[in-house]
């Protein structure tokens, strides 16, 4: 999951701040699994303002994303762990262009498939690149369109 230090938490004022939760300037990750970037558009009246969000569990980021009201997300970020072999340096990101449900098998024990900016479907809990192409069931997210309230998609 995420750590921090306290040193590096930092107070928001209540106004623009989400009542009970916490900011920080630094975190570090403490098991190597892919974990998400979520930005979203969030009105306020006349105004609107953009709030980011970090996920470990896709199953988490998920149900945030069904419990967003008339918000837009603005963006997705998939950031994969570095890996021996896999990357060099560092983690990599992944634009995430949509997210789908799909069926469950004995062989995919994951029910989420996260389609990349560059194609490639990616599910589990390193968020690898699918072998075969999965049978999508439902559309549970297009990253990037405007939201309308009330409305889920089937």
């Amino acid at each position: 999951m995420f750590a921090s230090q306290p040193e590096f938490q930092f107070h928001i004022p209540l106004g623009p701040a989400v009542p009970g939760a916490k900011y920080w300037r630094a975190l570090t990750t403490t098991v190597n699994a892919a974990w998400y970037i979520l930005r979203v558009v969030i009105a306020d009246g006349a105004e609107s303002r953009c709030a980011t969000f970090l996920f470990w569990w896709d199953t988490d980021l998920v149900r945030a994303i069904d419990q967003l009201a008339p918000e837009r997300i603005e963006s997705l970020i998939c950031v994969l762990p570095y890996r021996e072999g896999i990357t060099r340096g560092g983690p990599t990101s992944i634009d995430i262009a949509e997210i789908w449900e799909v069926e469950r098998s004995a062989e995919h024990e994951d029910h989420l498939l996260f389609v990349g900016c560059d194609g490639h479907e990616r599910m589990g809990m390193m968020a690898e690149v699918c072998d075969r192409r999965m049978p999508r069931c439902r559309l549970r997210e297009r990253i990037g369109e405007p939201r309308v309230v009330g409305v889920r998609r089937q």
